[in-house]
């Protein structure tokens, strides 16, 4: 199966919009792209998103998100003064997403399901399953998130630099000065707590 991508406007123009939307996914995956429908469609632009996806999941369709955390908006709001304005109209904050996906969306279910270090700006994202409807979950033992394996590389070897190991992998690019970014997705039960020093307009 060939999917193509299409550049588009996700965010639909009115609430009558939404009552053409057809179910038609098992899976959504948004990550990393809420903070930038929230600068430039605001607060409601940001709902009728997830009404949409919400609309397009099958019974039992799942959602993977993953939202940008509120003190990243800093460094991004003055792009435009447009967006600064809406900036600062915000309600609506990231850590209360997954409740309005479910008290105000429908969705049934919500829960943590991993971790994304951001390597080159040293915090972490964190990444959810949401569920529309029942769902019979595979309750097999994994490793990992979603039963398939997964391998992704250590923060360890990721601050190794080009030769001094051979055949290792390395962040850092030296051609392009191009910090790489790797997911490591930690075990979210068995995981600590991390307390981050982080200064708000520190960019994302």
């Amino acid at each position: 199966m060939f999917i193509e991508p299409v550049l588009a406007n996700y965010v639909p123009a009115n609430e009558d919009y939404l009552e053409t939307q057809k179910p038609e996914f098992d899976t959504i995956l948004c990550l990393r792209v809420t903070k930038w429908i929230h600068l430039n469609f605001g607060d409601e632009g940001l709902k009728m998103a997830f009404k949409r996806m919400f609309a397009q999941l099958r019974n039992g369709g799942r959602l993977i998100l993953e939202y940008q955390p509120w003190f990243t908006y800093s460094a991004s709001k003055r792009i435009t003064p447009a967006i600064y304005e809406t900036y600062q109209g915000l309600e609506m904050r990231p850590d209360s997403f997954c409740d309005y996906l479910i008290t105000e969306v429908g969705f049934s279910s919500c829960r943590l399901i991993g971790r994304a270090y951001n390597c080159t700006k040293a915090y972490r994202q964190e990444i959810f399953l949401l569920t529309k409807g029942s769902y019979q979950e595979d309750t097999s033992p994994s490793p990992v998130p979603y039963n398939y394996p997964l391998w992704f590389p250590s923060e360890e070897m990721f601050n190794e630099q080009p030769g001094e190991q051979e055949g290792e992998l390395s962040g850092f690019d030296e051609e392009t000065h191009h910090h790489n970014e790797f997911l490591n997705f930690e075990d979210v039960e068995s995981s600590s707590s991390v307390e981050e020093d982080m200064d708000p307009d520190t960019s994302e």
